[in-house]
Order: structure tokens, then C-alpha cells, then sequence
């Protein structure tokens, strides 16, 4: 039986209120914000969690959809510069 791949989720870094949360994220506290699927990306995005490591190296992403989750974690310098190049 074959395995079914999980799908890659991505923080929508076009989404002004996802920016501004993540952005005002404190370390240790957990945010909404909006995640798209990497494969399906014009499915539209989808609400998730993500909470910023204590020490500020990752922000951890919960997705939960249909009964199911997935969890990844995404560098916070990365994030935050991309964050930056799509300030208003």
C-alpha cells in the first residue's frame, strides 16, 4: 500500500492581518493566522495556529483540517523577512 504524502503548508504572507500577527507574535504565545496548501495553493487559505519559539529561531504552524493535522515549523528570520517585503 502506498503512502499518501502529507500536505506542505505555508504562512500566506500576503494576508495583512497574518503579517500583523505574526510580526506582534511574543515568544511563546500562539497566533491565528492564514496557512496555504503548497499543492492546491488557489484552494484559498485556511486558518491555523503558529507560536513563536522561546528563543525566536522557529514559529511552529498547526493546521488542522477534515479531523486531521499537520505541524511544521518555519525559521523566524525567513518568515519575518518575508514579512517585511510585503509591509504597506
Amino acid at each position: 500500500m502506498s503512502e499518501i504524502a502529507s500536505p506542505t503548508y505555508y504562512v500566506d504572507v500576503e494576508d495583512k492581518e497574518t503579517r500583523s500577527r505574526v510580526e506582534s507574535a511574543k515568544p511563546g504565545k500562539t497566533v491565528q493566522v492564514r496557512v496555504r496548501c503548497e499543492e492546491t495553493p488557489a484552494d484559498g487559505p485556511i486558518v491555523a495556529k503558529g507560536t513563536r519559539s522561546m528563543d525566536s529561531t522557529k514559529f511552529h504552524v498547526l493546521v488542522k483540517t477534515s479531523g486531521r493535522q499537520w505541524a511544521h515549523d518555519e525559521d523566524w528570520k525567513e518568515l519575518i523577512s518575508k514579512v517585511s517585503t510585503y509591509r504597506d
